[in-house]
């Protein structure tokens, strides 16, 4: 429709030619729409463009007192006619640029008016904050928002997901955690302090450097994973920064001199580092430096509180003879070329995690740990296992899964402490351990595509778990011990029928609710002392 708002004598500009309306709608600066008569305007009103807000006129250089016209929108008759005013900067307000237009951000966020600030509030209330803002500020050309209150903003600030590209803050020194994760931010330098903040969450973001130049004095986290990470050298220490996380970025080098004293846990994996010897602080307990490029690993200074160590999926091929500090507790080297390992560990190790390396002979020269618990060496080209030494007697689980071992039978006792032997994807062609085994609760001999024969003369009274599936060789089950504890039985895909079950003791304890995965065989097992057994034992024969 086509519309004259206002009288020609009073110099507005026209829209189209319509009918001429004797009123006029005027904004106060309380921002109150008010209907007047034109002839109470005056005459000769200059009005100085078309605006969306007041902010966007100050910005276009007008003054306090000055006329423009708001754009005509929708089916309306009427325009507005505001006038320029001073607005007292807000106490604290957030600043929100967004990556995309502000009509498509609405409509992602469910927000019917981006100029309507309850429709803001409810979306940040959703997302878990509780601060309310009083006004907000648009400018579309730039698709920003700027949300206001005349109250500090505190406790947790949720920003995650909302597509910014900028952000800035004021008021919000006691913002204590802020989450930006998932974002397109490609600079966090805030223009006022967040000096109480302690969390600092930036995940997902296309950051290609982190150097704010306000300082973060009570920073404990900061997580910067998956972003663009090229460099990490702050200018401005973290006096109190606990965990550092730097995953999935494009770091090569790491030897920063900005201050971290309070540094514990470093996590630089999924990155490009080829080489790592920095200067870490006395505090640093965990270093994670898994799937990047190194080729050697020695620190020069190892922090006397070094607690875990994960080097996997490098391209390390000898580890050096370290001294490690007491109260170490775990190193894990595997995916890498290893084809020895003959370092010395403190006492108080428990787990040693060499799988997927090039190890044909383990056998090292040093005492394993006396507190050593796990022991993993799978995925290596083992063709026995049979240490000098005898295991740590303290070792619960041993992992010799997809090696090449034909067989299992150490000469040195096994620990009475162990409980989880897994021999999956092996070579054998029986298993009946010269020195039996001891307190296992779980035995996995799956894959053993060798395997024909489960017939044990070892004690299996506390064996909980046995897996044998897929062994098609596998023709007979006729273990002699009795398996007072067994509660799940694996004998898929294998070649056993009712006859290969003759003399198994299934004694009358064995757990109600214990579970049998059932032998690939067209034989059901009906009428064996076995069968009836089971049944009577409430478990599940899956034939």
């Amino acid at each position: 429709m086509a519309k004259q708002i206002f009288k020609t004598h009073l110099n507005f500009q026209e829209v189209d030619p319509g009918t001429i309306e004797d009123k006029v709608l005027v904004r106060d600066s309380d921002g109150n729409v008010k209907e007047i008569a034109s002839t109470d305007l005056g005459g000769g009103i200059e009005i100085k463009g078309e605006y969306n807000n007041n902010g966007e006129a100050l910005a276009a250089g007008l003054t306090v007192g000055d006329f423009y016209r708001k754009p005509i929108s929708g089916d309306s008759e009427s325009a507005y006619i505001s006038q320029v005013v001073n607005i007292p900067e807000p106490t604290a307000f957030l600043k929100l640029q967004f990556s995309d237009t502000l009509e498509n951000i609405a409509s992602n966020f469910g927000i019917s008016d981006i100029g309507n600030v309850s429709n803001w509030n409810d979306y940040l209330t959703n997302n878990g904050n509780s601060v309310l803002f009083e006004s907000v500020t648009i400018d579309s050309v730039e698709s920003i928002v700027r949300l206001n209150t005349s109250s500090p903003i505190a406790g947790y600030l949720n920003l995650s997901g909302m597509n910014l590209s900028a952000i800035d803050f004021k008021g919000c020194e006691n913002v204590i955690s802020l989450f930006l994760e998932n974002n397109n931010l490609t600079v966090f330098n805030p223009t006022s302090e967040l000096s109480n903040l302690t969390a600092l969450d930036l995940k997902k973001n296309s950051l290609s450097d982190f150097n704010p130049v306000e300082q973060l004095p009570q920073l404990q986290t900061i997580n910067l994973n998956e972003n663009n990470v090229t460099y990490w050298n702050p200018v401005n220490g973290f006096p109190e920064l606990y965990n550092l996380f730097l995953e999935k970025n494009n770091i090569s080098t790491y030897n920063p001199t900005t201050s971290m004293p309070k540094l514990n846990h470093l996590n630089l994996s999924y990155n490009s580092l080829t080489a790592f010897d920095p200067l870490l602080p006395d505090s640093v307990e965990r270093i994670i430096l898994s799937n990047n490029a190194l080729t050697a690993f020695e620190l020069t200074h190892v922090p006397p509180l070094l607690f875990v160590l994960e080097l996997n999926n490098n391209n390390i091929t000898e580890f050096p003879a370290m001294i490690f500090p007491e109260g170490f507790a775990s190193i894990q080297i595997s995916g890498n070329v290893l084809t020895v390992f003959n370092s010395e560990l403190p006492n108080s190790t428990q787990t040693l995690n060499l799988a997927n390396n090039n190890i044909e002979n383990f056998d090292p020269t040093y005492l394993l740990p006396s507190g050593l618990y796990g022991l993993d060496l799978s995925g290596n080209p083992l063709a026995e296992f049979n240490p000098t030494n005898a295991l740590p007697a303290t070792v619960g689980m041993l992992v010799l899964a997809d090696t090449l071992l034909t067989e299992f039978s150490p000469t040195q006792p096994l620990p009475t402490a162990l409980n989880h032997l897994n021999l999956n994807g092996t070579k054998l062609t029986e298993f009946n351990p010269v020195n039996g085994i001891y307190n296992i609760k779980q035995l996995h001999l799956g894959r053993c595509t060798e395997l024909t024969t489960f017939n044990p003369d070892c004690d299996l009274s506390t064996v909980e778990q046995i897996s044998l599936y897929q062994n098609p060789l596998l023709t007979e089950f006729n273990p002699e011990s009795p398996m007072n504890a067994l509660n799940y039985l694996g004998l898929s895909a294998t070649g056993i029928t009712s006859t290969g079950w003759a003399g198994a003791d299934w004694v009358a304890n064995v757990p109600n609710g214990g579970y049998m995965q059932g032998a690939s065989t067209t034989d059901p097992m009906i009428g064996t002392a076995t069968y009836t057994a089971l049944i009577a034992k409430s478990w599940a024969i899956n034939a």
